[in-house]
């Protein structure tokens, strides 16, 4: 067996001077390592631990820690350890983040569910974007079909969570106190519709504020007058413009667009008490959320950067 392993070892000299490319895109540069033995166990195989540094071709900062001490494998005292200058393979460390914001900054740029520390240092998976707006990224904090409204009809201000732990289209939010988490570092959030259907065109039926100007997890009025950095509900567009948003004990944030106050006018096109984004004990099938029993709605809280 330990031919076996020696004949591994001097393939690994053989390609020391390659450059591997990890699957985040980071390319790493082979370096020196330490072979190990545990003599402990008979026949135990040989153990190697091991380094790798940047390479010249992307900066590797947030990505990855450079190695530069051995790790005991076995935890064992009987470790044997030989020093050798020729082998090396690269290891990637796992990223600690607590925002999708700390995962873009680490060189992520794909879609997809990452791992979060949130305030308790718990890990739990979230849906990260970073892809559908130009410089931004967002979290997915709730998203439910038009069918399971009835489980989404509380504020963002009470704690309500739906398969936390399993980020899905149809059936899901996140507890308050890990939105807080989130918003902590935030500039914004957003509302969404069929995300996973439309997210290459996601602006017709749409909505966008800072937490500056329109607090998500804290509003509590009907109708009240907020700035929307921007806003689309069926076609009617308005940019940086106050508009009417409900959310009170007993209604989930939405807006109204049958009604008209402040600046925005939703009006046209649509049909009468129709809720928008949420609430939706009316719907019009114009609005992409509520097209079919099957569509989707979205809240988000993001980073501008």
């Amino acid at each position: 067996m330990w031919r076996n392993i020696d004949i591994l070892y001097i393939y690994l000299i053989l390609f020391q001077s390659l450059k591997l490319k990890s699957t985040t895109g980071v390319y790493f540069k082979l370096v020196k390592g330490i072979e190990k033995k545990d003599n402990t166990k008979e026949g135990a195989p040989l153990i190697r631990k091991e380094f790798f540094q940047c390479g010249k071709e992307q900066s590797c900062t947030h990505v990855i820690r450079l190695v530069n001490s051995y790790t005991k494998i076995y935890g064992s005292k009987d470790l044997e350890e030989k020093e050798h200058s020729a082998v090396c393979i690269y290891e990637k460390a796992k990223i600690r983040a607590s925002s999708c914001m700390e995962y873009y900054r680490a060189g992520m740029r794909k879609n997809g569910q990452y791992e979060i520390l949130d305030e308790t240092a718990t890990p739990f998976q979230v849906y990260c974007d970073f892809e559908s707006e130009v410089d931004s990224v967002w979290t997915l904090v709730t998203s439910y079909s038009l069918k399971n409204v009835n489980s989404f009809r509380s504020p963002f201000f009470r704690d309500n969570p739906r398969n936390e732990m399993l980020p899905n289209w149809k059936d899901y939010r996140i507890g308050l106190q890990r939105m807080k988490h989130f918003r902590s570092s935030a500039t914004h959030w957003r509302a969404t519709c069929s995300f996973p259907k439309y997210k290459s065109g996601i602006y017709r039926d749409y909505m966008r504020a800072t937490f500056i100007e329109a607090d998500m997890l804290a509003l509590d009025c009907e109708g009240c007058c907020n700035i929307m950095e921007y806003i689309n509900i069926r076609g009617n567009v308005g940019s940086n413009i106050a508009s009417p948003l409900w959310q009170v004990s007993i209604a989930a944030l939405h807006i109204d667009s049958s009604e008209y106050h402040c600046q925005y006018d939703p009006r046209p096109g649509s049909v009468r008490d129709e809720d928008n984004f949420g609430h939706y004990y009316t719907f019009n099938r114009a609005f992409r959320c509520t097209e079919t029993d099957e569509s989707t709605t979205q809240f988000w809280i993001g980073w501008k950067i």
